[in-house]
């Protein structure tokens, strides 16, 4: 559900640009505005995922984690090819670590 409602408002976001009148929300909003309805309707899972491979972007998966673990998600699961895995970004394991610990 959480994907569905990103989706829906980064799509309210591209319309907005049509109106100067209407201010353009940032992907840190467009994920808070998200997340909240989520909460709001019960949901109890959330799934990290995107257009592309995000685990490119391994300190915004962290603060999504912290953020969603904070609102209380009891499920958060990141969708990813893993390929990146391998390579020079994750040689440490420190974000691994960090996911894992806030989405059991």
């Amino acid at each position: 559900m959480l994907n569905v409602l990103i989706a829906y408002l980064r799509q309210l976001r591209r319309l907005t640009k049509l109106n100067v009148c209407v201010p353009l929300i940032s992907t840190g909003e467009i994920f808070n505005k998200a997340a909240d309805l989520a909460i709001r309707y019960n949901d109890v899972s959330a799934v990290l995922t995107g257009k592309g491979e995000p685990t490119l972007y391994p300190e915004q998966i962290t603060d999504y984690c912290y953020s969603l673990r904070s609102r209380g998600f009891p499920i958060i699961d990141l969708q990813t090819n893993g390929t990146l895995f391998l390579g020079p970004l994750y040689q440490n394991e420190e974000h691994l670590a960090q996911w894992f610990g806030t989405g059991e």
